[in-house]
C-alpha cells in the first residue's frame, strides 16, 4: 500500500506538451485493485496539448504516482481546461497477438479477446500498467499475503456507504451446434434460484475434428478362382512362351492365368456423431522366389511350327530342330481394385496396377486413395488385389493381411469453447465504498464489519494543499 503526505509537496508531470508543476490546479487519478492506472482527469490553467502525442508521467516531488495518454482535452473560453487521460494499455486492447502482463493473446486474437478468456470469471481481477511501469493482470495479491497492507476502517473514514452484492450477466445455458446433420449438444450450469438464466452460443475451432481410424478388413472370401488364402505361399507358375526367332507359336496350350485376394469391409453409415471418409487400402506382397522358366521348342518341317510367311526352311535343316528360350521380365502387375456395393450393384471406385517386385525375398507395398461418395456411406466396400502375368516366370509369393485407414469426422466436442460470461460467478459479495484523507494506492485489504475485502479500485482527488481518496472495496467489473 502506497500512502503519501501531500502537504508541502507539488505534483508535476512530464511528457510532450506537459503543463508546468504550478499550472496543475486540480487532478484525479484512479487505481485498480493492484495498483495499475485506470484513468484520469487534469486541470491546469490552460493547455497546448494536442491529444494522444506522447504519455504523460506524474509524480510527487520525484515519485512516481500516475502515468497516462492525454485524450479529450478541453480548454474553451471562459471554461477551466480539462484533460482527460487515457490508461497506458488501453491502446493495446484491440491490437493481434499482443501481450500485456501474463497473459499473451493469439496470432489472430485481440489482447481483449486474450484478457476475457483468461480473467473474465474474475470480477476481482486487476489489468494494467502501475505508475512504475510493472505490467498488471490478475487479481490484487495483496489479500492474505501481505499483513501490512491492511487497513481497518477507523474514525478517518468518512462519506462511508455500503453497497449491495453484484449480480453479474453471467450465461447459465450453452448450445453447441457443429453443423448441419450433426448432433447438437447441450450445456447448463446449477444456477441458484435468484440467477437469471441466459442462454449463450458454445464454439468450437473447428467445429468437426477428423482423427485417421484404422481398421482391419475381413477377410479373405475364398472362392474357385482364388489362389491360396493369405499368408501362405502361392506358386504361381504360368508360361506364354516366346518361340525362336521367324516363327510364331500356333497353340493354346499355356493360356494367362490370373489370380486374387479378396476382402470385405462394411462402410459405415452416416451418424450424427460420425462420418468415415477418404479410404485408403494397403497391401503388401511378399516375394519369396523367382525363377527363370526356361521353355523347350521342337519343330519339324512338317509342322508343330511353322514359319513365318514368307520364310521357308533351309533345305539342310534337320527334320526335327529343338530351341530353348529363357524368359524373366517385368511382365507381372498387381492391381487393387476397390468395389461398392449396395442393393446388389456394383460401382468401381479405382483400379490401379504396379510391377511386381521380381527379386527374390523382397516386399512390394503399396496403397491406394479413394474418395468414397457420401451416397454410398453404410454400402459394402469390397477391395480385390489381383495377380496378372503376360509373361511366363515362376513366382513363389505371398500376399499379407490388407489393412485399411480412414479418416473419421466427428464434432469437436473436446475442443467447445463456451460463450462469455460462462464462467462468471452468479452473485458478488457486498461492497463498501468510503473516503480516506491523503493519497491511497492499492494494493490494500480493508477490514469492515462485513468482513475483510481487497481494494478493488481507489480514486485520489488531489487539489493545491487538499488531497483524499475514495476507496471501494470487494469485486467490480460486472454490474
Amino acid at each position: 500500500m502506497h500512502i503519501w503526505d501531500t502537504r508541502g509537496r507539488q505534483l508535476s508531470v512530464a511528457g510532450y506538451r506537459a503543463p508546468a508543476a504550478d499550472a496543475l490546479i486540480s487532478a484525479e487519478f484512479t487505481y485498480g485493485g493492484s495498483g495499475t492506472c485506470q484513468g484520469g482527469t487534469v486541470r491546469p490553467v490552460d493547455t497546448m496539448s494536442e491529444g494522444r502525442d506522447a504519455e504523460w508521467f506524474f509524480s510527487l516531488d520525484s515519485e512516481s504516482v500516475f502515468r497516462g495518454i492525454p485524450d479529450n482535452i478541453s480548454d474553451g473560453d471562459g471554461q477551466l481546461a480539462q484533460v482527460s487521460l487515457l490508461p497506458p494499455h488501453r491502446p493495446r486492447l484491440g491490437g493481434l497477438g499482443e501481450s500485456l502482463g501474463a497473459v499473451s493473446a493469439g496470432e489472430f486474437e485481440t489482447l481483449a479477446a486474450a484478457l476475457e478468456r483468461e480473467l473474465g470469471n474474475r470480477p476481482d481481477a486487476d489489468v494494467g500498467i502501475t505508475p512504475e511501469g510493472y505490467e498488471i493482470t490478475g487479481v490484487p495479491f495483496a489479500s492474505g499475503s501481505y499483513g501490512a497492507n491492511i487497513y481497518t476502517l477507523d474514525d478517518r473514514a468518512y462519506d462511508v456507504r455500503y453497497i449491495g452484492s453484484t449480480y453479474p450477466d453471467a450465461v447459465t445455458d450453452a448450445v453447441f451446434d457443429p453443423g448441419e446433420g450433426w448432433r447438437k449438444y447441450k450445456y447448463q450450469r446449477m444456477p441458484p434460484a435468484y440467477a437469471l438464466r441466459r442462454t449463450g452460443q458454445a464454439k468450437a475451432d473447428p467445429a468437426i475434428a477428423e482423427l485417421p481410424a484404422s481398421v482391419w478388413l475381413s477377410g479373405p472370401i475364398p472362392t474357385d478362382d482364388l489362389l491360396t488364402p493369405v499368408g501362405q505361399s502361392a506358386v504361381y507358375s504360368t508360361f506364354m512362351g516366346t518361340p525362336p526367332k521367324g516363327y510364331t507359336w500356333q497353340s493354346s496350350l499355356f493360356p494367362r492365368r490370373f489370380g486374387a485376394w479378396r476382402w470385405t469391409w462394411d462402410y459405415p453409415a452416416d451418424t450424427d456423431v460420425q462420418r468415415i471418409r477418404d479410404v485408403e487400402i494397403t497391401v503388401a506382397v511378399y516375394v519369396a522366389s523367382v525363377a527363370e522358366q526356361r521353355r523347350e521348342f521342337t519343330w519339324n518341317k512338317s509342322g508343330s511350327l511353322s514359319a513365318q510367311s514368307g520364310e521357308t526352311l533351309p533345305d539342310n535343316a534337320p527334320a526335327t530342330v529343338t530351341t530353348f528360350e529363357a524368359s524373366r521380365d517385368d511382365g507381372t502387375t498387381i492391381s487393387l481394385t476397390l468395389y461398392l456395393i449396395r442393393d446388389g450393384k456394383r460401382e468401381v471406385l479405382g483400379a490401379p496396377q504396379v510391377l511386381m517386385p521380381r527379386t527374390t525375398n523382397s516386399v512390394g507395398t503399396f496403397s491406394s486413395t479413394f474418395q468414397v461418395p457420401e451416397q454410398f456411406a453404410g454400402s459394402r466396400l469390397e477391395a480385390e488385389v489381383a495377380i496378372k502375368q503376360t509373361n511366363g516366370h515362376r513366382i513363389e509369393m505371398q500376399v499379407q493381411t490388407a489393412s485399411i485407414k480412414a479418416v473419421r469426422q466427428f464434432p469437436n466436442t473436446a475442443g467447445v469453447q463456451m460463450p462469455e460470461g460462462w464462467d462468471k460467478p452468479f452473485r458478488t459479495p457486498a461492497r463498501l465504498e468510503f473516503r480516506l484523507p491523503g493519497w491511497h494506492r492499492p494494493p490494500f485489504d480493508v477490514i469492515w464489519w462485513g468482513g475483510r475485502q481487497p481494494v478493488a479500485s481507489a480514486t485520489v482527488t488531489w487539489n493545491r494543499g487538499e488531497c483524499s481518496t475514495l476507496i471501494t472495496t470487494g469485486a467490480l467489473g460486472y454490474g
